[in-house]
């Protein structure tokens, strides 16, 4: 091989490594959701809500599908704790 051939695989190689570790540092910052098979929320409301440990979404306080031991924390920290709303409680804030 020529030394343009190998510069040429060095420079790709070093591109494909940067856009890796880019998306990693961006990845990172997105918070782990509980579920992949529901929508994250379009917005946080400014309110509390319950979620409990066992569960995967937050909900409005007087939601009936709210099973197991409650904990009321705000919405902004039960989506940082990986909590998407309740397609039944909080339907306006699910993506469509």
């Amino acid at each position: 091989m020529s030394i343009r051939t190998w510069r040429a695989s060095a420079i790709a190689a070093g591109l494909i490594l940067a856009a890796l570790l880019a998306g990693r540092g961006r990845d990172a910052r997105l918070p782990a959701f509980k579920t992949q098979h529901s929508q994250p929320a379009v917005r946080v409301p400014q309110t509390s809500v319950v979620i409990t440990d066992e569960g995967k979404t937050f909900h409005v306080p007087t939601c009936s599908y709210i099973h197991g031991k409650r904990r009321t924390v705000t919405a902004e920290e039960a989506v940082r704790e990986g909590y998407v709303p309740c397609v039944r409680c909080e339907p306006a804030l699910v993506e469509k």
